[in-house]
């Protein structure tokens, strides 16, 4: 029986590809004198914000390249950070009314996440702590086995809910049951139903198959 959701962040929560990238991008321009197209930053992603500019920079990355990037994020958060991808707070307050543990593991860093929750006013909704990306390489399938250690979870217990590829990958490593989203368009979006049945398309969609899962009846 399932007993708590992991919730992944970009492209799942929010619609947060355009911010992060032109943060990143115009960081870029400052510290290399060079723009990057989005098909090149995105081919950056599985370490955090901060290794993909460790990546991009390469010798010319310096922590001071990485507080600028923070602080850009910030600085165009004011006009570029989304509301909630729409229905999915109304689902977000239905699952934690029916006291159904949520938790965020994402690949991000501690930094933005941080701020993004507060910005987008959901920190009540999650349990702490959160479930941040390494500047090394991705490691969501060693996140998931330790959110599963932390709070004593069965692998069969727990559900994540993400938007990529390598979310399916990391989710079936560590052996845990995924559902696919598919319902935020962007250059990253990929057909997931071909890779995972249990994809849902919309957030109506989503909210029936959890219900269904939790045995919710509104």
């Amino acid at each position: 029986m399932k007993k708590a959701i992991i919730f992944d962040f970009d492209g799942t929560l929010v619609h947060s590809f355009p911010l992060i990238y032109r943060s990143l991008n115009e960081t870029c321009i400052k510290f290399l004198n060079k723009s990057f197209t989005e098909e090149e930053i995105l081919s950056k992603y599985g370490a955090d914000e901060e290794g993909i500019l460790m990546k991009l920079l390469k010798d010319k990355y310096t922590k001071e390249a990485f507080n600028y990037f923070l602080d850009l994020y910030k600085k165009y958060s004011s006009e570029m950070m989304p509301t909630l991808i729409p229905g999915l707070k109304d689902l977000l307050i239905l699952l934690s009314n029916h006291n159904i543990p949520l938790y965020i593991l994402t690949g991000r860093c501690i930094e933005t996440l941080e701020y993004s929750l507060n910005a987008l006013n959901i920190v009540s909704l999650f349990n702490k702590p959160y479930y941040v990306g390494s500047k090394i390489a991705m490691n969501k399938a060693s996140n998931i086995n330790k959110l599963l250690s932390d709070n004593n979870y069965s692998n069969d217990e727990v559900i994540y809910i993400g938007d990529s590829i390598n979310d399916i990958k990391a989710c079936n490593e560590a052996n845990i049951d995924i559902i696919s989203v598919n319902y935020d368009k962007t250059i990253r979006t990929e057909n997931l139903s071909i890779f995972n049945k249990n994809t849902a398309k919309t957030v109506l969609n989503l909210k029936i198959m959890l219900e269904k899962i939790f045995n919710i009846n509104n």
